[in-house]
């Protein structure tokens, strides 16, 4: 009884171990860690690594940028403009403001700005004659704005897509960029005021003396350059003596919103004579006339 009993658990024994050495477990399956054995992690990216500044692309004209320590950077306007650039054959300019809303004395510092054509042209800074230049690498004070004109080399004809590239600050830290279509571009105004007071006029027998005041205004945005003013005398509406150039010339080149004035005194041999006259004052540049305006001359006898 007892060898039965035995062969009876020896049999139990053995279908146990049987069924546990041909178990398997699934293939492809991953057994989850145990306690002993924590998931790993990834390694912590080092952060301590220099990054470069953000750059936000395509700022519309007029949107503005403020950097943490305050400057308020805005592009107001781009505009072609005449008699500046190389070979004097006109520019391309930003109109661009600054304010300062921190807390001390700051600059933007753009270094190098360009202008970056979709024809793959880089057109660059302009040698010379930017009328109301921006300084903007000068100190602008808390609550000051300054603002003005950068000027480039004229864009080429068959730009259709531009951007202006203002690098801000020491190293470009932050680059500034306007988008635009190259048919937004503005054309500068040129328009400017001339006025006369005092006008008058005595013979004196041999010639006669006409004396008064002359100030001419640069109303518009870019320099007046080669700029003259000539005298045509009417009588009854009939020319007496035209293209009378004030010589010496009061002034050859004038900024935007300045001002020039000069004392006139002309000396006339002939054809001017005691009587009314109407007098055009005429102002004009190498291109053209600019504007004109008429006074009334008396002419008085006086003592020879």
């Amino acid at each position: 009884m007892k060898i039965k009993i035995f062969l009876v658990v020896s049999l139990i024994i053995l279908i146990l171990l049987f069924a546990g050495c041909t178990e398997e477990t699934p293939r492809g399956n991953v057994a989850a860690p145990g306690n002993n054995h924590p998931t790993p992690t990834p390694n912590s990216t080092d952060n301590t690594s220099t990054t470069e500044a953000p750059t936000r692309d395509f700022f519309l004209i007029g949107e503005s940028y403020t950097s943490d320590d305050g400057l308020q950077i805005t592009v107001t306007r781009v505009a072609n403009m005449e008699n500046c650039g190389r070979d004097d054959a006109g520019c391309t300019s930003v109109y661009t403001e600054i304010t300062n809303n921190g807390q001390k004395a700051n600059s933007a510092y753009f270094m190098q700005p360009v202008i970056l054509e979709d024809t793959g042209n880089q057109i660059e800074l302009a040698s010379y004659g930017c009328p109301n230049e921006l300084e903007y690498r000068k100190d602008i004070y808390p609550g000051v704005i300054q603002e003005g004109w950068i000027c480039f080399d004229k864009i080429s004809s068959a730009a259709t897509n531009l951007k202006v590239v203002l690098p801000m600050g020491y190293g470009n830290k932050v680059n500034l960029v306007y988008g635009l279509p190259a048919n937004a571009i503005q054309t500068a105004k040129k328009t400017a005021t001339i006025s006369v007071q005092d006008l008058a006029g005595e013979y004196n027998g041999y010639y006669t003396n006409i004396t008064g005041n002359v100030v001419v205004e640069n109303t518009g945005e870019i320099n007046l350059d080669d700029l003259k003013v000539g005298l045509n005398f009417k009588q009854n509406g009939v020319s007496i003596l035209e293209d009378k150039e004030i010589r010496p010339l009061i002034l050859y080149s004038l900024a935007p919103n300045k001002t020039d004035q000069a004392e006139l005194s002309v000396m006339e041999t002939k054809n001017i004579f005691p009587g009314d006259y109407n007098v055009d004052f005429i102002l004009w540049d190498k291109t053209g006339v600019l504007t004109q305006t008429t006074r009334t001359l008396k002419v008085i006898p006086g003592t020879s």
